[in-house]
């Protein structure tokens, strides 16, 4: 008896489905062919069957540029605080590590300056909304805490455990 394969994604492609329209989704029907001592195969020679899957997605892209302007900026920031750690573990001058630290705020302050990217009017959730104001919000106060830090930081030490807590924060939105 002939064989034939099929590919198919739920209703859709099943030959046998009723409440779908048809689509070319199985391969030709062919006889198997026995070795002539264990196995049965398709003769396909070097014509191997193909499968094309066409599929068509919803559009996440504002999810996703939103996440990566989050990990771009803790990436970042994990970088210049890691040359901060290091000029103070190699005892560099105060004003070396000191300059380190407020270019290192000032790019923060320019990170968390750039807005999300909008949400669009359609295809969105209550879960978008709720996740891109809670971002937005966390990314504001970060932001005021960063301009109050950069102004007003006197100990090194203390600006690095709060510029850790941003890092923190900002992995968790």
């Amino acid at each position: 008896a002939p064989v034939e394969f099929e590919i198919s994604i739920g209703e859709y492609g099943n030959k046998f489905a009723s409440s779908t329209l048809p689509a070319p989704s199985t391969t030709q029907p062919t006889n198997p062919v026995y070795d002539g001592s264990h196995y049965y195969y398709l003769p396909w020679g070097q014509t191997k069957p193909c499968v094309m899957l066409n599929s068509q997605w919803e559009d996440v892209m504002f999810r996703i540029e939103s996440l990566n302007l989050i990990c771009r900026t803790i990436d970042r920031l994990e970088g210049h605080l890691k040359d901060v750690k290091y000029l103070m573990r190699a005892k560099a001058p105060l004003a070396e590590s000191a300059g380190k630290l407020i270019k290192l705020l000032d790019e923060l302050i320019i990170d968390l300056n750039q807005p999300l990217l909008e949400l669009p009017g359609k295809n969105i959730t209550e879960l978008d909304k709720k996740m891109y104001a809670l971002r937005d919000d966390e990314m504001k106060r970060i932001l005021i805490e960063a301009v109050n830090l950069r102004e007003n930081a006197r100990d090194i030490d203390q600006a690095i455990n709060e510029i850790d807590s941003y890092i923190y924060r900002l992995q968790q939105i």
